[in-house]
């Protein structure tokens, strides 16, 4: 039981790191774009 939480908290990290990734490879893209404006 208490191991199935430990892998549960895991994973929930690891999908916020890519979610966290993700908004900044979004954000670097959009101000790639508002530079050659």
């Amino acid at each position: 039981m208490f191991q199935m939480q430990k892998n549960c908290k895991k994973i929930a990290k690891k999908l916020l790191d890519n979610k966290m990734n993700y908004l900044h490879l979004k954000n670097k893209l959009i101000n790639k774009n508002h530079e050659k404006l």
